[in-house]
């Protein structure tokens, strides 16, 4: 597939897809680019925010109560974390621990710790643990 940017001075930015048939390869770009418009709504201070997924850094089970971090803020979301590492896979985010999925586009190091464990630093400067349960299904997701 060749892909084309064309740049225009004013008018409404349109995505065109010229084909002879809609290939598995077009239903995916289309797949992506639906994504891209799906949002979490958060509880935070009584009222109700639409966030995007690439603002969350981590989402974090605290006492059967769902968070979502972001570089400024946590919200509380109604989502159980199994709905949120399969609705968000295609996002970046990972199952890391019983009780965190994270955002792998947030990661900036990684070290290995003992007992198989990986230490990750997040771009906010948060280490969240890999525990040993999910370090093998991770570096596999780091591979691909």
């Amino acid at each position: 597939m060749k892909i084309r940017i064309e740049y225009i001075k004013d008018g409404e930015d349109e995505i065109v897809f010229r084909c002879h048939e809609i290939s598995d390869e077009i239903l995916e770009v289309m797949s992506l680019l639906n994504l891209r418009k799906r949002k979490i709504s958060g509880q935070k201070d009584g009222k109700i925010h639409l966030i995007e997924p690439s603002r969350i850094y981590y989402f974090e089970s605290v006492d059967n109560v769902v968070f979502a971090y972001t570089e400024d803020s946590v919200y509380k979301v109604s989502n159980t974390l199994s709905e949120l590492e399969t609705l968000f896979y295609d996002f970046g985010f990972f199952r890391c621990s019983k009780s965190m999925v994270i955002n792998l586009n947030e990661i900036t190091s990684l070290k290995s710790e003992m007992g198989n464990r990986i230490d990750t630093t997040m771009k906010n400067g948060e280490h969240i643990i890999i525990s040993r349960h999910y370090a093998k299904q991770f570096r596999e997701v780091l591979q691909t």
